[in-house]
């Protein structure tokens, strides 16, 4: 089951645009194997997440033990992230029932999203 997790969650971290999307756990290893986190560079995780549920992908923000709270995340800032750089913080969890066909759906998905909110703003 470990290995399943790490093989979905890898495939979704493989596709990203590290340029508008990069993990803030540089190795995997460090990290459960069916979660990611990114950061969304230059883009408040809020927005992110808006876009995100109505393109079909579920994601979260801050921490899970801190669910709802509009407060940037305290273990990015704990890890050396600045507030703004914690408020960009997403959290991806896979399952038993994801597939890497799914993962890196919700990862091009993920970038079309960023993607889309960067040239909005040009």
């Amino acid at each position: 089951r470990a290995e399943h997790l790490r093989k979905v969650r890898d495939a979704f971290l493989g596709v990203l645009v590290r340029k508008l999307l990069a993990p803030t756990v540089p190795d995997p290893t460090d990290v459960l194997p069916g979660h990611a986190h990114i950061r969304t560079n230059g883009i408040d995780a809020e927005t992110m997440l808006i876009l995100l549920d109505r393109m079909g992908v579920s994601a979260s923000s801050g921490a899970a033990c801190s669910s709802g709270s509009l407060e940037p995340s305290h273990v990015m800032i704990s890890c050396g992230f600045t507030r703004d750089q914690a408020r960009q913080g997403l959290r991806f969890s896979f399952g038993s029932e994801s597939t890497e066909h799914d993962a890196k759906q919700a990862g091009h998905t993920a970038n079309r999203a960023a993607q889309q909110i960067v040239s909005e703003r040009a």
